[in-house]
C-alpha cells in the first residue's frame, strides 16, 4: 500500500498562515513520520494534482481507496471553497486547514465546508502531526478493504519488547532503560513523546539526576543506541523533534 501523502496547500499570492519556522518544522515532522508532501502554490494546481495522484493510485491499487490528505494554508475563506471542492471530488479525502481563530463562526465554516480538522497558526508541529495520524486512522479504519493487503516489512518488538526486530528480520536487543525509551515512543499515537514523558518512562535510570542532567542523558542514551544498531549496519529508526522530544519514524508493525 502506498504511502500516505500529503498535499501541502501554500498559495504563494497570499499572506502566510503558517511561519517559515512553523512550515519546515511541520513539513521535517511529517516527512520523519514517513509522509510524503506535494507542494501545491495555487488552487488550480491543487485540484488537479490531486485528480492526478488519485487516478495513478487507483491504477497501482485499483481496489483501495487512495490516502490522500490536504493541508490547507490560505486564507479562511480560500481554505473553505477548496474544502469544499475537495469533498465533492473526492470524499475519503483527509482534509486539514489552518484558521485565523477559534471563534465559533470560524470553526462552523470550517466544518460546514468539509474540513476534518482545523489548527491556528501558532499550532506546534506535533499537534499538525498527531491530528494527521488521528484522521489516516479514521480512514484505514473506515476502509474494510485496506485489511487484506499484505503488510509492508516493519519493525517490530520481540520477547516482551526486549527485542527490536528490523524490516529485514536482524535482532536488536534492548536494555532496561532502552526498551522503556523505545515503547513509549512506539505506544503513542503519533509514534513520539517530549523529554518529559520519556524521562517518566525511563523511571529510575534517571530519578536522581537534576532536571538539566537529565535531558542531557537522555541524549547520551540515543547516543549510545545510535551506535548500537549503526554496529548493525542499521539506522536507529529515532529523530529528534527540534528539541521538544523524539520520535519513531519508519514502519511499525
Amino acid at each position: 500500500m502506498s504511502l500516505p501523502l500529503i498535499l501541502w496547500y501554500e498559495p504563494k499570492d497570499t499572506p502566510a498562515q503558517v511561519s517559515e519556522q512553523g512550515l519546515v518544522a511541520c513539513c521535517t515532522t511529517l516527512g520523519a513520520a514517513g509522509f510524503e508532501r506535494v507542494s501545491c502554490k495555487s488552487a488550480s494546481q491543487l485540484l488537479s494534482k490531486a485528480a492526478l495522484i488519485a487516478r495513478k493510485r487507483a491504477l497501482d491499487d485499483e481496489d483501495s481507496r487512495p490516502r490522500m490528505f490536504a493541508v490547507l494554508c490560505g486564507l479562511l475563506a480560500e481554505n473553505a471553497a477548496l474544502a469544499h471542492l475537495l469533498r465533492v471530488d473526492f470524499p475519503h479525502m483527509g482534509i486539514a486547514a489552518f484558521v485565523p481563530d477559534l471563534h465559533e463562526d470560524t470553526q462552523l465554516l470550517a466544518l460546514q465546508s468539509g474540513i476534518d480538522m482545523y489548527f491556528t497558526p501558532n499550532a506546534s508541529d506535533r499537534l499538525v502531526v498527531a491530528g494527521v495520524f488521528a484522521l489516516l486512522r479514521r480512514m484505514t479504519g473506515s476502509d474494510p478493504a485496506a485489511q487484506l493487503f499484505d503488510a509492508p516489512p516493519a519493525w517490530r518488538f520481540t520477547e516482551n519488547a526486549w527485542k527490536l526486530v528490523s524490516p529485514e528480520g536482524q535482532e536488536v536487543p534492548l536494555t532496561t532503560t532502552e526498551r522503556a525509551f523505545m515503547l513509549a515512543l512506539a505506544s503513542s499515537d503519533e509514534r513520539s513523546a517530549t523529554h518529559e514523558q520519556l524521562l517518566k518512562a525511563a523511571g529510575s535510570y534517571l530519578a536522581a539526576e537534576a532536571d538539566g542532567a537529565k535531558r542531557e542523558r537522555l541524549s547520551v542514551l540515543v547516543s549510545r543506541m545510535r551506535r548500537k544498531f549503526q554496529a548493525r549496519n542499521l539506522e536507529l529508526p529515532v529523530r529528534s523533534l527540534h528539541g521538544s522530544g523524539y520520535m519513531f519514524v519508519g514502519p511499525m508493525a
